[in-house]
């Protein structure tokens, strides 16, 4: 797949060479636009196709007027029937060239401005055009060499040809290499369809035999067949060499950079990873181990992207405290004891509101009454343990521990009273908090299971929460809170109990429950704090 992330390098001719990668997409392809798009293709190719084809012709031109003047034999070459003949050649191979150029780049491009996948045979064209259309060029060169060799009597004159034609046509290979990557990602459509395997170490000897090697082969060649007698002056020998270097230098640097752009753009790509950017990706513009290395990188953000989407989901549903939790603790069943304090929260009055009016009306409110609950209790460093129908269960203490766990409960506590009345219709809820030893941990089955925690103090909590309905402030606690928060409070949650404080209220039996229990409720308005008013 290709994005807006998607990482390549600039192209020095990016009006003709238009990122075909999305502009060829199937989706983007329709009508004026698509045959713009697949134009620009065309003429970045013809351009560059006779750009090179240019300059060889300015290098034969070169070597054989001023190099080597003479034929093999050391006589002068008829030059006017040469160029008659020439320009005769030229017309004719441009011609028949330019029509085979466009039949083949017809096939390679019309499935795209169409909007279709390309089937077995074109996709493998898009693979092989620009070698294609070398190999084509290279036969027009090595055709000329035969003719010019046999008008001249002259041997040397067709291997000079022949030679610069194979320079050339393999430039014309790395100059159509980036025009054509984005139609050969199109075209592989996410998957790498080549079946070469190390092509990198071949390409880059078959690279460096047509660069380099063989013109230095024609610069020997041509010390040993020239004329009998005529000595070849070393200005000539050295302009021989200059030419034969700087091709090979030039074919090198071209096969080179070709290889290291897409490199580059892995290594770039893999930056944008580290920094947390797991939904980039790397075009898919060669069919070799190239190609396949792109892929791999793709299939490792896909990887990681899917990853990161599940622990985002898993955070949420959690808690991130808990995922972290979970991914050092993996699927341990249980868990560890521990002192915490809980806060329940149950809306008041659900039942009748249920009744009266639409689910999606329902879900809404409870939604905002979950939304001011999960607000103040993160405030105070809490965690939502659970959302149970129109009630919520809060630990403090767990899975990270906390010394002042019984303060940020009774400050959440203090808080909510206030947050929900904000809210549209001013929902009434109690909230029940109780502090004691409870086991925190995973509970379920290997297959499915749960963090949560398990004892009484969940249960009182729940029991106070019920009772907490019918008191003015809608805040019961237990005695163990109290304790707990008298050893000190975080400057949050002190604000918070500041606010108002809690107050014996009575010692009950709690429903369910054999021993008595102390509940403390919440007066508004008093500024003396924990542990009495």
């Amino acid at each position: 797949m290709t994005s807006d992330n998607t990482l390549d390098d600039a192209s020095p001719v990016r009006g003709a060479t238009v990122q075909l990668t999305e502009a060829l997409a199937p989706q983007h392809l329709r009508g004026v636009q698509a045959a713009q798009q697949a134009d620009g293709l065309r003429w970045a190719i013809r351009i560059r196709f006779a750009a090179a084809n240019v300059v060889g012709g300015m290098l034969v031109w070169v070597y054989l007027r001023f190099l080597f003047p003479w034929n093999d034999a050391g006589r002068p070459r008829d030059d006017a029937l040469n160029e008659r003949v020439f320009l005769a050649y030229l017309i004719v191979v441009t011609l028949i060239a330019f029509l085979i150029q466009n039949v083949l780049m017809n096939l390679a491009v019309r499935w795209a401005e169409r909007g279709r996948l390309p089937g077995r045979f074109r996709r493998g064209l898009v693979l092989r055009l620009a070698l294609t259309l070398s190999v084509q060029n290279y036969l027009w060169w090595a055709l000329a060499g035969l003719i010019f060799a046999w008008l001249n009597h002259s041997p040397r004159v067709g291997i000079g040809i022949a030679v610069v034609g194979l320079v050339t046509s393999t430039s014309i290979y790395l100059l159509l290499d980036r025009p054509i990557r984005p139609l050969i990602d199109l075209a592989q459509a996410g998957q790498v369809l080549g079946r070469r395997q190390r092509d990198v170490e071949r390409r880059i000897w078959l690279f460096w035999l047509l660069g380099s090697g063989l013109p230095l082969l024609a610069v020997g060649l041509a010390l040993l067949t020239s004329p009998t007698g005529r000595a070849m002056p070393h200005w000539r020998l050295a302009a021989l060499l200059g030419v034969g270097l700087g091709a090979g230098g030039a074919v090198m640097w071209g096969a080179a950079s070709s290889t290291g752009r897409r490199i580059e753009r892995v290594r770039r790509a893999m930056g944008e990873v580290g920094e947390g950017n797991f939904d980039v990706r790397v075009p898919l513009d060669d069919g070799g181990d190239l190609g396949r290395l792109a892929a791999g990188f793709n299939s490792m953000t896909e990887g990681l992207e899917e990853r990161a989407v599940l622990h985002d989901l898993f955070g949420r549903h959690v808690g991130r405290d808990v995922a972290r939790w979970a991914m050092d603790h993996q699927h341990d069943l249980g868990g560890e004891e521990r002192q915490l304090s809980v806060l329940f929260v149950d809306l008041d009055g659900f039942t009748a509101y249920s009744e009266t009016h639409a689910p999606r009306e329902v879900v809404k409110m409870l939604n905002r009454f979950f939304g001011a609950i999960a607000d103040v209790v993160t405030a105070h460093g809490g965690w939502i343990n659970k959302f149970e129908g129109d009630a919520a269960l809060c630990i403090f203490g767990a899975p990270v521990p906390q010394a002042d766990h019984g303060a940020r409960a009774l400050g959440a506590a203090a808080e909510l009273p206030s947050a929900l009345a904000k809210l549209p219709g001013s929902p009434r809820a109690g909230v029940g908090v109780a502090t004691g030893t409870a086991l925190a941990g995973y509970v379920g089955t290997p297959d499915r299971h749960e963090y949560t925690v398990i004892g009484d103090v969940v249960n009182i909590a729940a029991r106070l929460c019920e009772g907490a309905k019918h008191s003015e402030s809608g805040v019961l606690a237990d005695a163990g809170s109290i304790a707990a928060a008298d050893g000190g409070a975080n400057p949050a949650s002190r604000r918070a109990l500041d606010s108002g404080c809690y107050a014996l209220r009575e010692t009950v039996q709690l429903r369910g429950r054999t021993q008595e229990t102390e509940v403390y409720e919440l007066l508004l308005g008093s500024s003396d704090g924990i542990p009495g008013c």
